[in-house]
């Protein structure tokens, strides 16, 4: 474990007693009160006391109850085959270590050094007991694991040729399984005295297990350790003592043997059966690793634990005051919110939401502005006091990405103004007003889906995303940017490879302001020149005018000649030289030829030419005219910056013609959110919903260029600012890993951070990596504002730590796409919960702490109660809705919008213009004697999705082209999937069609990797589109899986997911008349979804335009909705 358990558990368990003390001493203060009147002004004083009282107390029982979830945590038994990494039973050590390992000593295959470990893992096991039969779903796996785990440090004994072994006595070597420790005690109780608590129990155990492993494991001889044999037998009997401390009794080896099974049981290795011992004993086998560089067994997790230490250490220092305003608002709700409701006759509201000056937006597209919602986010998030916590709710398709795009936009500009008006002052870089300013619009996007963070932050500075009337102006530190990049503007840090990526960009970016005086590259030019010599020098000349043309210098280079005197001493060079660049600046030459002319020049005129140029160098460095270049850039950066500011602030004013706002359209007032002439409110509201308040395209386009100015101006501002930055580039490698020394007593070093954000606005990382990436940051409110994107999918404590960090919030997700892994089964989570505050016993029932439950509360849930605006869809509370849909086309947009969203949804993707099949549900028949496999592994489904897919592909290519996903809610249905498509591409023939499947935008990909990259569970598919996908159900009656079925349907959001992943067309692959059944997958087989009797009668059907067979749903439910009245 990262942490000393005992200490961390220790404080825990002090804390939870304490946390009873002060809720009876609340309870019994409140009661005395309202039963003796005191004055008035008393009476006050002391209720605002007791509410101060409350929410102190509330927030430390939420807390701990996190930190104590976050405590039961499962060790996993190494036994992954593909990584190689596998734990070796018992049988094979003494051999191995006994045997073979002085063999490969003695023949230099096997060394140790001071990190190399063997970790021992006592009690392995699979454990069943983790969760009840009624919490296992399909795709539920028993997890691996072992009671305790310790590791021994190897010594090669030359004397007498043998390895010997001690023990670790590093904290982070010996792992104790709490998850199993405390679930035994509320399960398997029987051997437990009555009067013994849990922490005592756990506390107990701890100090026996260390007690055990010290006393057997410490040899006689402590100089040289355990022998091979002596450590086996040591390990047997520990073995056996660890077994009877945790099942001693009949009753709980009975409990073991029912509900565990050995380690290696699925791969039926009948050496791996627990023993049953002579004395009633049952004991698990032992098993073991290597690990020749340092333990790898340690636990991944926890992540957050020292997190949420920190905040309940605040809270108990300072109250409610020590954690951010973010922090408190999500632990303790908002009291007062105010409900977003339809638009139509809600233009007071409604305006006053949208009609703030947004100056910033990202060059996207300035035809279309934000939707109507979008814009209330945006202009919601401009409001810091009002609103901590923004929580924004965004089905698929609805522009989550985009809107916090154009928030990021706006925070820059807003930044860039400010330092525009310090960077006049000198030393401007560390004076306490420009560090608090960089850091109070610091930006951090941060997501428990690493594919989310990867996928916003590449998408941030992607030259492709760009329209093409941007593409070649969005610009900042672009030459040292990767090549598909428009610039530097996102630091994407988190895990150990991105901040190995990073460093070796932030590496780019020292040797570019290291070498910023020589803004000509000249010194770079003549150095090379020297060394590749006249036969090179046209590659040369190539290279450096290429360059001083795209950037607009080589009229600097003639312009500069002309202030050096060795243009005179050397005019004979120089005039020839000056007039070509001239000529290439006309275009009336080009590079290439100006390139070429180098090549026939003599010996003499070779060395004049290097003479030449060395003395225009030195001269030029001499008058520092590179000053002068980097004053007049910042100049005409600040010049248009200014320009185009003053231009978009014109837009609140009379004199805003220029952007063309049209008032009806973009809702400049409160009556244009009236119903118009004899619209209906249902049309009036698809209206307004698809509106964009204040957003022309004139509009949008000046402030996308001010953006866009307010790069260039950030890059001439830090460019001029070189020599203050100098003496700080070593310390930022230490900063981003996590290692600079410090003698802050808490580490925020506020003046590194600020210049990372100088040059990345923008940091990305995992929610499972806050904790050790700004474990240099803990100053409370230290950053500006975090965004979590698919909070959604977020368990609700992690992100704890960030919020405590930040002075704002963004939750931007979906709770009704897929929820949080929680690997804790509910049952254990509540019971862990009361130990803290009161939870509901009963069906309709509730109480606060039902709210903060991990099982069942996402972190998007909590923040939609602690955000200011919420909306309702359905019988849900939300935070701001989006609701405009861009991504599916029909029938998907009806039937997500139908299951999930209380048909609130609009739809504003437009129908794809070729002719198709209708989407719809195939019908898959199986007969029970010709099933080849049973359970999820439905192979004629798999073999008849694979045949749709060729048919389509062969007869309906258009249909492909956008791609083709294959997906299923099951995970053993997913490996049937993958294992018919490599059988199927073991024949060559196929492979034509089976790589047209990737889509026209990947051909060229192996065809085997279209079973990693397209095949799989919907879980593993969110965030991804596909023109076509297909959804095998596999689950059905005769396979005796009603089960799978009635999960699937028991909520919608994984139909929800699986529904939106199709652009154009779904098919739904399975038994028609089972899943007609389920309340939600019967939706799949109505309205504009085709019911078809299997692929034969699919494969008959004609393709036609989507519009054809729109109309003819429209007539059908134009038909239906007659009303007969015969009374």
């Amino acid at each position: 474990m990262k942490r000393t358990l005992k200490s961390v558990l220790s404080a825990l368990f002090g804390r939870k007693k304490q946390i009873h003390k002060e809720t009876y001493t609340v309870i019994h203060n409140s009661v005395h009160r309202d039963s003796n009147l005191k004055e008035q002004a008393t009476q006050k004083l002391t209720r605002d006391q007791e509410n101060e009282l409350k929410d102190k107390l509330r927030c430390e029982q939420i807390l701990n109850y996190w930190l104590d979830t976050e405590l039961f945590d499962l060790p996993e038994c190494p036994m992954d085959y593909k990584k190689q990494i596998i734990s070796e039973p018992a049988d094979y050590f003494s051999n191995s270590w006994g045997v073979e390992a002085p063999k490969k000593i003695h023949a230099g295959k096997l060394q140790f050094t001071t990190d190399s470990r063997l970790f021992v893992m006592f009690q392995c096991h699979i454990a069943g007991y983790i969760a009840k039969s009624e919490e296992k779903h399909p795709n539920y796996i028993t997890p691996r694991t072992y009671l305790v785990g310790q590791a021994l440090i190897p010594k090669w004994d030359n004397e007498k040729k043998q390895v010997k072994w001690t023990r670790s006595e590093d904290d982070e070597d010996l792992v104790i399984n709490l998850a199993t420790i405390r679930t035994l005690y509320r399960r398997c109780n029987s051997s437990i005295p009555n009067s013994m608590s849990l922490s005592d129990w756990v506390e107990a155990r701890m100090i026996e297990i260390e007690s055990m492993l010290h006393k057997e494991l410490s040899p006689e001889d402590e100089g040289n350790g355990l022998d091979t044999e002596e450590l086996q037998n040591k390990i047997i009997h520990l073995n056996r003592k660890i077994a009877e401390q945790f099942w001693p009794d009949e009753s709980a080896r009975k409990f073991m043997l029912n509900q565990c099974q050995p380690i290696e049981s699925r791969f039926a290795d009948k050496l791996d059966q627990p023993s049953e011992l002579k004395s009633g004993a049952v004991t698990f086998r032992w098993r073991y690793c290597y690990y020749p560089e340092g333990s790898e067994n340690q636990q991944l997790g926890p992540f957050f634990v020292d997190d949420l230490e920190r905040a309940i250490s605040s809270v108990g220092k300072k109250g409610v005051g020590g954690l951010s305003r973010p922090l408190q608002d999500y632990l303790l709700g908002r009291k007062k919110q105010i409900e977003i409701g339809n638009a139509v006759n809600q233009g007071d509201l409604f305006l006053s939401l949208t009609n703030k000056l947004i100056k910033g937006r990202w060059p996207d597209n300035p035809d279309f502005g934000l939707s109507l919602l979008q814009c209330v986010a945006v202009n919601v998030s401009t409001d810091l006091s009002e609103n901590p916590i923004v929580a924004v709710n965004g089905p698929p398709g609805t522009g989550k990405t985009t809107l916090l795009k154009d928030v990021i936009a706006d925070r820059f500009v807003t930044r860039t103004i400010k330092l525009s008006e310090l960077c006049e002052k000198e030393e401007w870089l560390s004076s306490s007003e420009s560090i608090s300013s960089i850091m109070q619009y610091s930006m951090v996007v941060a997501s428990s889906n690493n594919k989310a963070v990867e996928n916003i932050s590449k998408e941030i500075p992607a030259l492709s995303k760009l329209p093409e009337q941007y593409s070649d102006v969005v610009k900042h530190f672009q030459s040292i940017a990767p090549e598909e990049d428009w610039g530097l503007f996102c630091a994407v840090l988190g895990n150990s490879s991105n901040r190995r990526s990073f460093k070796e960009q932030l590496s780019k970016l020292k040797d570019h302001f290291r070498n910023i005086k020589d803004y000509l590259h000249l010194q770079f030019l003549v150095n090379l020149l020297k060394k590749k010599g006249p036969e090179k020098a046209d590659e040369v000349f190539k290279k450096f005018v290429t360059d001083w043309k795209d950037n607009k210098r080589i009229s600097i280079v003639i312009e500069d000649l002309q202030e050096c005197h060795a243009n005179k001493k050397y005019q004979e060079f120089f005039k020839p030289f000056a007039s070509a660049l001239q000529r290439v600046q006309n275009n009336e030459l080009t590079v290439e030829q100006f390139s070429a002319s180098w090549k026939g020049l003599d010996e003499e005129q070779w060395e004049l030419s290097i003479e030449a140029l060395e003395a225009f160098k030195k001269q030029w460095f001499g008058k520092k005219l590179y000053s002068k270049h980097l004053t007049r850039n910042l100049d005409v950066a600040q010049r248009k910056f200014n320009e185009k500011l003053a231009r978009v602030s014109k837009v609140l004013t009379k004199d805003n013609q220029e952007f063309k706002l049209d008032k009806k359209k973009h809702l400049v007032g409160t009556q244009y959110y009236s119903t118009i002439g004899e619209e209906s409110e249902n049309d009036a509201e698809k209206r307004l919903q698809l509106s964009s308040p204040f957003s022309s395209s004139e509009l949008n386009d000046c402030r996308s260029q001010l953006f866009i100015a307010a790069l260039a101006l950030n890059e001439a501002i830090l460019e001029c600012a070189a020599s203050q930055l100098s003496k700080h580039w070593e310390k930022l490698d230490g900063l981003i890993d996590g290692y600079l020394e410090t003698n802050e007593s808490t580490p925020e070093h506020q003046q590194l951070w600020s210049i990372l954000f100088l040059f990345f606005p923008v940091v990305s990382t995992s929610l499972s990596s806050v904790e050790n990436q700004f474990k240099l940051m803990q100053k409370k409110e230290g950053f500006g504002l975090v965004m979590f994107d698919e909070s959604g999918q977020a368990v609700n404590y992690h992100v704890t730590g960030m919020l405590q960090r930040s002075r704002q919030a963004i939750f931007v997700g979906d709770p009704i796409q897929l929820e949080p892994v929680v690997t804790m089964p509910p049952s254990i989570d509540l019971a862990i919960a009361e130990d803290f505050f009161p939870i509901s016993k009963k069906d309709g029932n509730h109480c606060w702490g039902d709210d903060y439950l991990i099982s069942s509360n996402s972190a998007q849930s909590i923040a939609d109660k602690a955000g200011k605006y919420i909306a309702k869809i359905g019988e849900r509370k939300v935070g701001i809705p989006l609701l405009v849909h861009r991504r599916c086309t029909e029938p998907m947009f009806s039937i997500s919008n139908r299951i999930a969203y209380d048909d609130k949804m609009v739809l504003a993707s437009k129908p794809f213009g070729w002719k198709a099949i209708q989407s719809g549900w195939i019908n898959v028949d199986e007969d029970a004697e010709e099933m080849k496999k049973t359970g999820y592994a439905n192979s004629l489904e798999a073999c008849t999705a694979l045949d749709l897919v060729k048919f389509l592909v062969e007869e309906h290519p258009d249909m492909v082209q956008g791609g083709v996903y294959i997906i299923t809610p099951f995970s053993i249905m997913r490996r049937e999937l993958k294992h018919q498509w490599k059988e199927v591409c073991k024949d060559s023939s196929n492979h034509s069609w089976m790589q047209s499947a990737f889509g026209t935008d990947k051909a060229g990909l192996d065809v085997e990797s279209f079973s990693e990259h397209n095949i799989g569970t919907v879980h593993s598919f969110q965030g991804k589109e596909a023109s076509t996908v297909i959804l095998c159900t596999s689950a059905s009656n005769i396979r005796k899986k009603q089960g799978g079925i009635t999960w699937v349907n028991s909520k919608p959001n994984l139909l929800n997911v699986a529904v939106t992943r199709a652009q154009h067309h779904l098919f739904v692959i399975g038994n028609q008349k089972d899943w007609s059944e389920g309340t939600l997958s019967a939706v799949l087989q109505n309205g504009e979804m085709q019911c078809y009797a299997n692929l034969e009668d699919f494969k008959r059907q004609d393709a036609r335009l989507i519009d054809d067979y729109l109309t003819e749903v429209r007539v059908v439910e134009k038909a239906s909705s007659i009303n007969f009245d015969f009374g």
